[in-house]
């Protein structure tokens, strides 16, 4: 997240390049409003692609792979520079 956030709340939200979902810290949740906006639960970015990694290798064909990776990288920009970051392993 870059060090000058001049958005709040829902702006951050709205945001695709600085929206993380549930990866906003509990001092970024505070330091930018988002208390109340999000689930709960803060989910490291790291634990998020795990996630998605092992169900990406659950599908089957090509095709379901691909749609899988628009659909989940769709909402989340910073999602997705990590996935490309993290995929080259």
């Amino acid at each position: 997240m870059p060090e000058t956030v001049n958005k709040r709340g829902v702006d951050v939200l709205h945001d695709p390049r600085l929206n993380k979902g549930t990866a906003f810290t509990p001092a970024e949740r505070d330091k930018l409003g988002l208390r109340g906006l999000l689930p709960p639960r803060y989910v490291p970015i790291e634990e998020q692609l795990e996630r998605v990694y092992e169900n990406y290798g659950y599908k089957e064909s090509d095709l379901a792979k691909y749609i899988y990776l628009i659909c989940s990288t769709a909402m989340k920009h910073s999602f997705t520079i990590s996935w490309s970051v993290t995929s080259k392993r």
